[in-house]
């Protein structure tokens, strides 16, 4: 910063046609559009699987449990069953996947 190569910006953000920013809870999902599809690196929205199947589940990193759980809970609905890759900063090896339904989870 002290040496002016930083650029703050609100979370809505688009840095290029292809490239924008989503805010979520205390971070932001990166989205990428290549030849006509999505891709999202999702960063801290998830910290383990089991988040997808338990969403209300918190990590210690969850400032606002009750925003933070919403905002999983919405994340997933979204993309449940499309054919967006989601590429979770903190999940093993494969780090990109689709969202799939199983019962209410």
């Amino acid at each position: 910063m002290a040496a002016g190569q930083v650029e703050l910006v609100d979370g809505d953000y688009r840095i290029e046609d292809h490239v924008w920013l989503e805010p979520t809870p205390g971070h932001v999902c990166l989205h990428i559009t290549c030849g006509g599809r999505d891709a999202v690196l999702s960063s801290d929205l998830m910290h383990h699987p089991v988040q997808c199947a338990e969403p209300d589940w918190c990590s210690g990193f969850c400032v606002d449990v009750a925003h933070s759980q919403r905002t999983r809970r919405a994340f997933l609905n979204r993309y449940a069953e499309t054919d967006t890759p989601i590429m979770p900063a903190h999940f093993p090896t494969p780090t990109a996947g689709h969202i799939e339904r199983a019962g209410d989870a």
